[in-house]
């Protein structure tokens, strides 16, 4: 029989191992929630290891850094063939290697390519454009004036036809016509500097000075350091006898006008050559995707426009047609990269976070949805589109 010292020895026992059990019980509950979190951490927040479509590298060593204009313009090449050879019967094929060839100064290609577009497609303005480009720079006004008509005829939307109308109304010394043009155009592209530009010489032409003032200071609202305007109003202050006037723009257009520096001239020569050698690649390879896109390649279409973007990165057109690609590829991820990239470039532009808010919607990613569609609220409250959004945030909130 067990002694009261026994008995509390035992129970003393007992009591001792109740509590290592407990403590252990506890540790181990405290191990399975520190588990639990980490794992719960971990589901609610993964860690973004995705890399954007606009990072991801391109085979080829012309899309190097070590690039040489040489290597481009050989990239050029191959690509405009490769569409022409794709595409025999296809004015936009001929179309895109034209311009290839008078963005590489050979006129007379591009003369016999724009000619064999409007043979396989007589109403293909962009030949007309090209054409009549061609006439004004070998100075014969008369038929750019003629191409230049047409073109506007069949296209009414393109800004570059009027641009380069009045200006060959203006070398063919018809300043009022000139003036008509770019009134027309102006309607509708009210910031338009090289427009403004014009108008403002089309009034020094014929003889109405003031006006020529006041379009040249609308100008420089919009491009403070154009050199066509400091000059224009020089030559127009001068004409109306305000002597003073006309020496401080004309100081300020030989300011404008001063040399950056014979030491680096070399250097920047150089990279002028590659950066214009990548522009006229980058440009074959946007004109080759609008092809695609018309066929609803969107596949080749997409590549061809991630080519461009590498060669010239973050040209906003390129962008929003490679994102419009994704998006019918069904690629949201991607189409939302391009999106990210697009509302960098352009934060106030609404149409550019509503876009970017739908395709996140579709990802189901509502905290970035509700991010993106309170910005375009917050920019245009009253727009319908953003009416709708509104809508729709207040869905993605209940969720």
């Amino acid at each position: 029989m067990a002694t009261g010292t026994q008995k509390l020895r035992t129970s003393r026992s007992l009591t001792g191992t109740r509590a290592v059990l407990f403590a252990a019980a506890v540790l181990a509950m405290i191990s399975l929630l520190v588990v639990w979190l980490v794992i719960r951490i971990g589901l609610a927040k993964p860690v973004d290891t995705h890399v954007s479509v606009l990072q991801t590298s391109i085979e080829g060593s012309a899309y190097g850094p070590d690039v040489t204009a040489e290597q481009l313009l050989i990239l050029a090449d191959k690509q405009s063939q490769w569409m022409l050879d794709a595409f025999p019967n296809s004015a936009s094929a001929y179309n895109l290697t034209a311009n290839r060839d008078y963005l590489t100064g050979n006129l007379e290609g591009a003369r016999a390519n724009w000619s064999r577009a409007l043979e396989l497609d007589p109403r293909s303005s962009e030949a007309f454009f090209g054409l009549s480009l061609i006439a004004f720079e070998a100075s014969d006004y008369e038929r750019a004036i003629e191409l230049g008509e047409q073109c506007r005829l069949i296209n009414l939307g393109n800004p570059r036809v009027p641009l380069l109308l009045a200006e060959s109304y203006l070398q063919n010394d018809q300043a009022d016509k000139a003036v008509l043009v770019l009134f027309q155009h102006i309607a509708t592209e009210p910031t338009s500097v090289q427009a403004l530009e014009l108008l403002g010489n089309a009034f020094l032409n014929t003889r109405e000075y003031d006006r020529a003032v006041t379009q040249f200071k609308r100008v420089l609202t919009f491009a403070p350091k154009s050199k066509d305007a400091h000059y224009g109003l020089a030559q127009a202050f001068a004409k109306l006898g305000d002597k003073e006037q006309a020496k401080l723009f004309k100081e300020k257009f030989d300011e404008l006008s001063k040399d950056t520096g014979a030491n680096h001239q070399q250097d920047a020569r150089s990279f002028k050559d590659q950066a214009y050698a990548a522009h006229i690649a980058a440009q074959v390879f946007a004109d080759s995707a609008m092809i695609y896109k018309q066929r609803e390649d969107f596949k080749n279409a997409a590549d061809c426009l991630l080519r461009a973007q590498k060669l010239q990165p973050d040209v906003v057109t390129w962008l929003a047609e490679l994102q419009r690609s994704f998006y019918s590829l069904t690629k949201l991820r991607e189409a939302a990269d391009v999106g990210e990239r697009l509302v960098q470039l352009d934060p106030k532009s609404v149409d550019n976070w509503l876009t970017l808010g739908q395709i996140y919607s579709d990802l189901q990613m509502p905290d970035a949805a509700l991010a993106a569609f309170e910005q375009a609220v917050e920019l245009a409250p009253e727009d319908d589109r953003c009416r709708r959004a509104q809508a729709v945030l207040t869905e993605l909130r209940l969720k």
